[in-house]
């Protein structure tokens, strides 16, 4: 591949992307549109890391870990919806808009770890209602101090 990105989001979108393609993956989707689509995000994640000399750090690797999941969490979730009615239809919305907060929580994390933030502005719907202890400071920060 040449030298020019693919794909122009920031370095957390890439991540956040790179994340959902992996579960499109596992659960066989679109195997080879998706095959080369995380070809074209892992090409433009390493030209941009190589632009901004970045570092890996242990934070680093669990916030993508974590992203992994809850990608995949909400994947589940949304599936639950999928003819759900009533009362359980209340809590798995509940349930994905709480998981997506979390999500948006790491996004803000990894904005300032990728050093993205001059691209973006930080996501700001990340209430988790109830999920207060799915990471606590795993990654040695309070979550409610992202924005």
């Amino acid at each position: 591949m040449n030298e020019e990105r693919q794909y122009f989001p920031s370095m957390t979108e890439l991540v956040d992307r790179m994340s959902i393609d992996s579960i499109k993956m596992v659960l066989q989707q679109n195997q080879e549109t998706t095959r080369l689509e995380i070809h074209k995000l892992l090409h433009d994640f390493d030209l941009l890391s190589k632009e901004k000399n970045l570092i890996l750090s242990s934070r680093l690797i669990c916030a993508v870990i974590i992203i992994s999941q809850i990608n995949l969490h909400i994947w589940k979730a949304k599936d639950q919806l999928k003819g759900a009615i009533g009362e359980h239809y209340d809590i798995s919305l509940k349930y994905a808009h709480q998981l997506n907060g979390l999500r948006n929580r790491i996004k803000n994390f990894l904005l300032i770890s990728l050093q993205d933030t001059e691209k973006n502005t930080q996501w700001t719907n990340d209430s988790i209602d109830g999920l207060d202890d799915w990471i606590g400071d795993l990654l040695g920060y309070e979550t409610d101090n992202t924005r």
